[in-house]
């Protein structure tokens, strides 16, 4: 094999041209390298192999890791390390990049064998002298250096200890706690009980509140009675790990599960033949109480009240179901042994999900059914149909568990925290003034403008987001940039290099983007070829980067990109100032978004998300609220989103599936301006700068002036909901002071209708003398009303009423 070394500010572009090779020196044996001790440095080398095919090994010497190859070794986002071998050929160049590390060193020298292990072995030797040049942050300043390659292999932020509001998961004996939640387990290790201590306007009180199981969840195996042995459970930080076995007359059991703090669980279960025998039914059941299974969502049903649902596998993006009430419920998602996360959005056709073949669909035969049983219980089965085994063959089935809500809204934080939200920045100094004028508290800055031009890469003006900062911050305001993953920039420095890692981070797998850009993708086409999918393109036509194209492609999701996304945001807040982030839809994990969590509490940043209606062919027919359950305990607000034309929309589904509320969550709207009557039934506005600015300042000015954060939320699901309508087409939301009470009246019907106010003066807590409608500028004057007297509403419309 040959070996050249190409300097790090000239990554290898064109891996196919074997021209590149001509100007540069072939290693014989040792290559001398300077570099200052400070900076995490970078080495390119470039392999070329004298064989047709080879796999080859690569591994460095000398003490304490000091220089890794990135392409061969490394630490994947959950923290575990791996090295791996690479496939080269004659015929391609295979660039391979080391990255160095000489913090606390002081000798002048420092060498290294490189040892490349395949059908033809070498060595070669790195000679390092080593400088005092200062070099700020190591280098992670300077793209130019690719010292942020390093990022790569970051477990930064992977602890297991819970950040607010959660508490630590406690077993004892089967007796598990969480924030909220107290549950009981069975002898298989799955729960048997689950109590809320969530009410009905998600606040966390002392005593329970609902209680989740009519009969436990439970996985049998059809004519087997499993013996268990002693559970036994082990504390991992804040989480815990549960095991259990068991053994039939025909199968062992191993139970494995990890309890996670916010209401996560996951649980493996090894089913492992003694004997080559056939197995009539293998099920994981439960049923759930009337009180936690009012509404459902999943398999193919969107949010709303519970409806039966019988399902069998097929590609959609579909493999989990949401059943509960608004203070208790249960998502199960059912998985494959080796699952793989799909994508999102436009894009999940290119890499759908992994149907579980091998386990629950059981190749065809596997259902699930969910079901009311006369004794208006919750009946959920999840069934695979008889299977062959042979002895000593083993099938994993897998599966999450979520238990919501996952910790009480934060109302205060809710009505604290305003938006000013626009898509086609020009000046953010006249974002600033617009903020600080309307009393607003976060900007949140887009990509494709001249302060942040490159999607997910917000690393490229870092004076002007410094000088953002400092002025922003100045004026007591909050600055969040759009900062994801799901695609990523052609304009990022590390471009080449993820190139060379194969597929490990660019999916390399053609596939369809953005309708009104195929076909334009030349840049993309030059470098990657066919197999890229395209993403967001922006054709830059005025400003700094005017004439420039941002030519996005997806990336692979749970990569190494994860590790590089959470030092990104770590570097954002200590050299930026940033004061959070705005996720759109995202392939991200719970792991990821828990990390980004923990380092935004550094300066108590924000993380709001945006997400637009996944319910249709292209995304694989989702609802959004199963698609991204497991991200929801570490979200401050969701934006909910396009897609969702709110008047349109029965109360049953916008609870479930654009409220946030039966998560522990508050959301605004989006598409249209949102409906400011039928949002309050729901404590939901939309956002400055997203069309109808002046309604939106006008119910801020509403919540302010009634003091609407030391309100109780009573929604008209509310056993004590102290206003009605008696119009069954009129939805009442009772906002719940000791002397007063903000009233919200929305006529969801397709009339014009006069109802009459019912008013519970017991559940209101006090005797109103007064009615008002409410001053909000752009929606409604103020003006006295009758207490007794029918309010005449318009179709989809309303009224805003303050009792006294």
């Amino acid at each position: 094999m040959k070996l050249y070394q190409k300097d790090r500010t000239e990554p290898l572009q064109n891996f196919d041209d074997l021209h590149e090779l001509q100007s540069l020196q072939e290693i014989t044996q040792t290559v001398k390298l300077t570099f200052s001790r400070h900076e995490i440095g970078v080495v390119q080398l470039l392999l070329l192999s004298e064989l047709e095919q080879e796999t080859v090994a690569v591994a460095c010497g000398g003490d304490e890791k000091r220089v890794r190859c990135i392409n061969t070794e490394g630490v994947d986002k959950w923290g575990r390390a791996f090295k791996k071998s690479i496939e080269v050929s004659r015929r391609e160049i295979q660039p391979l990049y080391f990255t160095t590390d000489f913090s606390g060193l002081t000798q002048a020298e420092y060498r290294c064998e490189i040892e490349f292990s395949g059908t033809q072995s070498r060595s070669i030797t790195l000679e390092f002298q080593l400088t005092d040049e200062p070099v700020e942050n190591s280098g992670y300043n300077d793209l130019w250096r690719l010292a942020r390659l390093q990022w790569l292999n970051s477990a930064a932020f992977l602890d297991q200890n819970a950040p607010p509001p959660y508490t630590p998961v406690t077993v004892e004996g089967a007796a598990v706690s969480i924030l909220g939640r107290q549950m009981r387990l069975g002898p298989d290790a799955l729960p048997a009980q689950a109590l809320s201590f969530f009410d009905e306007s998600i606040a966390l009180k002392d005593t329970p509140q609902a209680q989740l199981l009519a009969l436990p969840l439970c996985f049998n195996i059809q004519g087997e009675d499993i013996d268990y042995g002693p559970l036994t459970s082990m504390a991992i930080g804040d989480n815990a790990a549960l095991r259990v076995s068991g053994s039939g007359e025909r199968v062992d059991l191993a139970v494995e599960a990890k309890l996670c703090y916010e209401g996560f669980f996951e649980y493996w279960i090894s089913v492992k033949a003694k004997q080559d025998c056939t197995l009539p039914d293998v099920a994981l059941t439960a049923a759930l109480t009337p009180e936690a299974s009012v509404y459902n969502n999943g398999f193919g049903k969107p949010g709303g009240y519970f409806q039966d649902i019988h399902f069998r596998w097929n590609n959609d993006h579909q493999d989990s179901v949401f059943i509960g009430g608004i203070n208790c419920g249960l998502r199960v998602k059912l998985k494959a042994e080796q699952y793989r996360r799909p994508l999102v959005n436009i894009y999940y056709r290119t890499l759908d999900r992994v149907v579980p073949a091998e386990a629950w669909d059981n190749h065809g035969r596997g259902t699930i059914d969910i079901t009311r049983a006369e004794d208006q219980t919750a009946r959920f089965a999840a069934r695979t149909g008889p299977f062959e085994m042979r002895a000593g063959e083993e099938r994993v089935f897998r599966f999450e568990l979520h238990f919501t809500p996952f910790r009480p809204v934060d109302y205060q934080r809710h009505y604290a925290v305003r938006y000013r939200h626009n898509g086609a920045l020009r000046s953010w100094r006249e974002e600033i003034e617009e903020a600080r004028e309307h009393g607003l508290t976060h900007i949140n800055i887009h990509h494709a403008n001249d302060l942040n031009p490159f999607i997910n890469y917000p690393f490229i003006e870092v004076d002007e987001m410094k000088a953002f900062a400092r002025a922003a911050h100045d004026e007591n305001l909050g600055i969040k940039f759009y900062y994801t993953t799901r695609e990523h920039s052609n304009h990022m420095a590390e471009i080449f290099p993820y190139k060379s890692l194969g597929d490990e981070i660019i999916l390399r797998k053609k596939g369809k983007g953005q309708t009104w850009a195929e076909g334009k993708s030349e840049w993309l086409h030059t470098y990657f070829g066919d197999n890229i999918t395209p993403a967001w393109r922006v054709e830059f036509e005025r400003g700094k980067y005017k004439g420039e194209v941002d030519e996005s492609f997806i990336v692979r999701p749970d990569s190494r990109l994860d590790n590089y996304y959470v030092e990104g945001l770590n570097w954002l807040v200590r050299q930026i100032g940033i004061d959070g982030i705005y996720v759109d839809d995202t392939a991200m994990d719970r792991t990821t978004l828990e990390r980004a969590r923990k380092v935004l509490n550094q300066n108590g940043g924000v993380i709001d998300m945006h997400m637009w209606n996944h319910a249709e062919d292209r995304a694989g027919n989702i609802s959004c609220m199963n698609l991204y359950t497991e991200l929801f305990p570490f979200l401050d607000s969701i934006w909910v989103g396009e897609g969702y034309t709110y008047d349109e929309l029965d109360e049953d589904y916008m609870l479930c599936e654009v409220s946030g509320l039966p998560y522990g969550l508050a959301s605004e709207m989006l598409q249209d301006g949102g409906s400011p009557w039928y949002g309050m039934i729901y404590a939901m506005n939309t956002r400055y700068g997203w069309q109808s600015s002046e309604r939106v300042l006008g119910l801020y000015s509403l919540w302010d002036s009634f003091g609407i954060q030391d309100a109780e939320m009573r929604g008209y699901w509310h056993s004590r909901a102290p206003v009605k309508a008696d119009q069954p087409g009129v939805l009442v939301t009772t906002y719940v002071k000791a002397d007063k009470a903000l009233v919200a009246v929305y006529n969801k019907t397709a009339e014009t209708l006069e109802t009459l106010l019912h008013i519970d003066e017991e559940k209101l807590g006090f005797a109103p003398v007064r009615m008002m409608q409410a001053e909000v500028k752009g929606l409604q004057k103020e003006k006295p009303l009758a207490l007794r007297e029918p309010l005449r509403i318009a179709s989809k419309q309303g009224v805003l009423l303050v009792l006294e």
